[in-house]
């Protein structure tokens, strides 16, 4: 595989782990993650409170995730044989 190309894949995987944390961390505020001792209502007032916000992290987190088949892809091609 050309060394461009190659450059151009591998770093859909930084770009992946961005999307990601971005995603969960400041979006989504999935991170850090609920109390282990919240309570239902505890854990439905977060949903309830921040709804669109959890939706828009998790379309990110999904465009991030497409992210991994190219940096499979120049991994591969780093591990193949000539």
């Amino acid at each position: 595989m050309e060394a461009k190309v190659q450059r151009v894949l591998i770093w859909a995987g930084p770009a992946m782990i961005v999307l990601w944390l971005g995603a969960f961390l400041f979006i989504a505020g999935f991170i850090p993650p609920s109390a282990p001792k919240a309570s239902a209502a505890d854990i439905v007032a977060l949903y309830k409170g921040r709804t669109n916000a959890i939706k828009l992290g998790m379309v990110i987190s999904m465009a991030g995730s497409a992210l991994l088949v190219p940096w499979a892809v120049a991994i591969s091609g780093q591990l193949k044989a000539d």
